[in-house]
């Protein structure tokens, strides 16, 4: 039995109650009461799943900054195939310092069967990436691997010759361009009819990869219409901090590069001693650059919106209920 000091205790305990109870006897059900919660239970629902649904979504923040890195140097990530064969091309970089590098002994090369399958007209694939900017990595990467396969697996003469690998340049105006031997450099010349500037790019980056990133030359390609061609890009590049604030106890920061790029293309005249056949790649370097931070809603956001979503449709729903019931007692009531 509890003493009194206990039931002063409790009475006044239950003073302050915010919670009052009705009786189960007093209370009665209603037909619009039950429509009422069906419908409010859907609307819950519905509501806890967007909720849930922004939750788990990452939101990107940019700011357009100075560039202040102290990087000289930069990665290039290439994967390009040409179809002429690998004992008639040469790869290089040249930048304003004046420094010239073969790259052909930084990356490999390999006699491969020229194709284009898993790849597109720079024209088209520029025109889709503008209508969305959604990536699927992880397709991507099968769809190359797919077709990596494929052309591995195809017969015939290898008449192309296939460059990939990384390697470093300096953080200035540059070139990186691909010609056969005896154009521009000295060596002998290839029969013309073995020089062909034909090729797919299956990854042109400036530095590592982030979930987002978009490279315009990825999976595209350009057919020559001579013997004698030379491909152009142009490329804009923009210095990006990426900052991934989604880890619980980390925070990860990748310095990379993102770009733009325009194309040109013609057919040279072998005469001029100045005109060269191959694929040019120009790079100029912007002076500001993008921080993209990656944010999701912390999980004490989630709840406390979840908490506020749920408290508020009741409390709205119940005020409806009850404006609703107080109308049909208005009007169905019998009045004296």
């Amino acid at each position: 039995m509890s003493t009194p000091t206990q039931r002063r205790e409790s009475k006044w305990f239950s003073s302050y109650d915010a919670f009052p109870k009705i009786e189960v006897e007093l209370q009665s059900s209603t037909e619009s009461g039950g429509v009422v919660s069906i419908v409010l239970f859907i609307v819950l629902f519905l509501l806890a799943g967007s909720e849930f649904l922004q939750y788990r979504s990452v939101q990107h923040d940019y700011e357009f900054v100075i560039d202040q890195t102290m990087a000289h140097q930069m990665d290039v990530y290439i994967d390009i195939s040409i179809a002429t064969e690998c004992q008639y091309l040469r790869a290089d970089v040249l930048d304003v310092s004046r420094t010239s590098l073969p790259i052909t002994s930084k990356i490999r090369q390999e006699p491969v069967v020229y194709h284009t399958l898993g790849v597109e007209q720079l024209e088209s694939h520029l025109a889709k990436n503008r209508k969305t900017n959604d990536v699927n990595v992880a397709q991507l990467m099968r769809q190359r691997y797919q077709d990596h396969l494929a052309q591995k697996s195809q017969a015939g003469k290898k008449n192309g010759c296939r460059f990939y690998g990384s390697f470093p340049v300096n953080k200035l105006h540059g070139m990186i361009h691909f010609t056969a031997s005896g154009f521009g450099y000295v060596g002998m010349r290839p029969p013309i009819d073995a020089v062909n500037f034909t090729h797919r790019i299956d990854e042109l980056s400036f530095g590592k990869h982030y979930p987002g990133l978009v490279n315009p030359l990825d999976y595209t390609h350009e057919t020559a219409t001579s013997h004698l061609e030379t491909f152009q890009y142009f490329l804009g590049l923009v210095p990006t901090i990426f900052v991934d604030n989604l880890g619980v106890l980390y925070q990860r920061t990748i310095l990379t590069n993102q770009y733009a790029v325009t194309e040109f293309a013609h057919v040279i005249d072998i005469e001029k001693p100045d005109s060269v056949p191959g694929i040019f790649v120009q790079y100029d370097i912007e002076p500001i650059s993008v921080r993209i931070t990656a944010n999701r809603m912390s999980l004490l956001q989630f709840l406390t919106r979840l908490c506020g979503v749920v408290g508020g449709v009741f409390i709205v729903f119940g005020m409806c209920l009850r404006a609703y019931q107080s109308l049909v007692s208005f009007f169905v009531s019998p009045r004296d």
